[in-house]
């Protein structure tokens, strides 16, 4: 990753495009980095956030799993697919409140045995399978045309194959079906002052969490390329509360990174939701 802020600025975009993103600025994330990552870090974040590993998010654990729920648009019947599904929160409960069946994938060793038992103790076994692995290669892992939405939650910013990872998605999906992804993206930068602070917020996001915020241009164009039309993309219809993402960052001298970016007078990325649909 680059070293300076210094550095950074002296590649951005110039002219109509000038501050347009961060994205091509910050390295990605390996998929062995994120591993190591998720291994060491997975019972902090249990301590802090629970079961649902979830920065943006409302005050009350239900309603959050209930409007993700609906977001996603899952029904009785579904096969679906959880790609990077942390220790399974909220894909089990998912598998409680509707019939459906689900995959769910992670690249941590320590997620998946924490996953598998949670999974027996709420009796889904027969509903919810959990597997190690990358989710750049889905059509390796999974059959085609199989599942009915594939859903990212907060998951996408380890990708460092976007092209390829859609690519999998795309095979895996049947014909009509869905890509959900909750996720953070930038918000454009007018004046080169924001800009900087935007960079700075980028290159503490990606050193502290592992993480490369989302470029919201990029990623619809690799979905329309790709094959895929619109549902929606909108921001998240509830209250924010930070509560366990400042007790996440208080206790693991994170430097109050999410916080900081949050309370900002100019917004330095925003959480957004898209849907999209395979064509055919």
């Amino acid at each position: 990753m680059l070293k300076t802020i210094k550095e950074l600025l002296k590649k951005r975009l110039v002219g109509p495009q000038l501050m347009k993103s961060h994205y091509s600025l910050v390295d990605e994330p390996s998929v062995i980095e994120t591993e190591h990552y998720y291994d060491k870090w997975t019972d902090k974040y249990l301590d802090s956030y629970g079961d649902i590993f979830q920065a943006v998010r409302p005050d009350s654990d239900e309603a959050f799993l209930t409007y993700l729920k609906e977001g996603i648009g899952i029904t009785n019947g579904m096969k679906l697919l959880d790609a990077g599904c942390g220790i399974c929160g909220p894909s089990i409960y998912f598998a409680q409140e509707n019939e459906v069946t689900i995959d769910a994938l992670t690249i941590s060793n320590v997620q998946v045995e924490i996953a598998k038992k949670k999974i027996i103790s709420a009796d889904l076994t027969n509903k919810v399978k959990v597997k190690k692995g990358d989710f750049h290669k889905l059509d390796n892992i999974y059959q085609s045309n199989s599942y009915d939405i594939v859903f990212f939650l907060e998951s996408l910013g380890y990708a460092n194959q976007l092209d390829s990872l859609i690519s999998g998605v795309y095979k895996v999906l049947k014909p009509g079906g869905c890509i959900y992804i909750k996720d953070y993206f930038f918000v454009p930068a007018k004046e080169e002052r924001h800009f900087a602070a935007q960079t700075e917020t980028a290159v503490e996001v990606r050193r502290e969490y592992c993480y490369r915020l989302l470029d919201i241009e990029n990623l619809i164009s690799i979905l329309r390329q790709t094959g895929f039309y619109l549902v929606f993309v909108r921001r998240r219809e509830f209250t924010d509360d930070y509560t366990k993402a400042a007790n996440f960052e208080k206790r693991n001298g994170h430097g109050n990174v999410c916080l900081r970016a949050m309370v900002n007078p100019y917004p330095l990325y925003e959480p957004l939701e898209l849907k999209f649909q395979k064509i055919g």
